[in-house]
């Protein structure tokens, strides 16, 4: 292997750690066999450009078999509450609020802070939302996102649906707010990739795209094992592969949305 492909850098945490394919393929993949050198450069200019240490856990890389280059390609995605840790640690960082928005049961949107659906009034989930207060800025940096485009249905998403798709407007609003820090990066929650309650990745993530210098992960999902047309994943992946119809809205007015003052 090419000692081009070393890497000598101060993580975010402030360790200094060489990577290297040799490193990578014994600490972090654990031996994986058939890795090509360009799957190590991948993994290992990613983290040095970003600061991340693989060796403490800031990302989880994979791999992935490639059947008709006949390797494994290797994917990365962030770890639990990243982009939260690397926020509180930048001193523009200003705190954030979040919460959901559900369907009350008179039909009326409303916006909750926190994470409190009540099922037994009839309510339903209908987005995640974050605000992001930034020092020196007038206007903090606000995303809101819909439970129907990133819901899996799934492991983590079908037990604590309110949990993940708060964390996914966290990522997204902190990522608009701090873009050197965090463009190009994504948590699974994101992607739709299965974590485990503990926030950890619970399966392979498919692939790694990346453009210029920017980062994008897309799962492939299994064709063989879902329906392509009702499956959120799929809908994500054509959207993120090639022209697809944009996905139908829940046909709600979010114009006249209520805030729902928390006593």
């Amino acid at each position: 292997m090419s000692r081009e492909l070393s890497r000598t850098y101060t993580a975010n945490d402030g360790q200094e750690l060489t990577l290297n394919p040799a490193i990578v393929a014994k600490y972090v993949l654990g031996n994986v066999q058939n890795v090509p050198d360009e799957e190590y450069a991948k993994v290992i200019m990613t983290c040095a450009a970003r600061g991340l240490n693989p060796l403490a856990g800031d990302v989880a890389v994979q791999p992935h078999w490639n059947r008709e280059k006949g390797c494994n390609e290797l994917s990365m995605v962030m770890t639990k509450d990243y982009f939260q840790r690397r926020a509180a640690a930048n001193p523009l960082y200003d705190g954030k609020e979040s919460g959901i928005i559900v369907l009350s049961k008179d039909g009326r949107p409303v916006k909750r802070r926190g994470c409190g659906l009540y099922k037994e009034l009839g309510e339903k989930l209908l987005a995640g939302w974050c605000e992001v207060f930034v020092k020196g800025r007038a206007k903090s940096e606000y995303k809101e996102v819909t439970f129907s485009e990133f819901d899996t249905g799934r492991a983590s998403w079908k037990k604590m649906p309110t949990i993940m798709i708060e964390k996914v407007a966290k990522s997204q609003a902190l990522r608009e707010a701090f873009p050197n820090e965090f463009q190009g990066l994504y948590e699974p929650e994101e992607m739709g990739i299965a974590t485990t309650e503990a926030g950890e990745v619970a399966q392979p993530i498919e692939a790694v795209v990346i453009e210029g210098e920017e980062q994008a992960v897309v799962p492939v999902p299994d064709e063989s094992a879902y329906d392509r047309e009702s499956d959120p994943m799929w809908q994500r992946y054509e959207r993120e592969m090639g022209p697809v119809e944009p996905l139908a809205g829940q046909g709600f007015d979010m114009s006249g949305i209520e805030f729902e003052e928390v006593v």
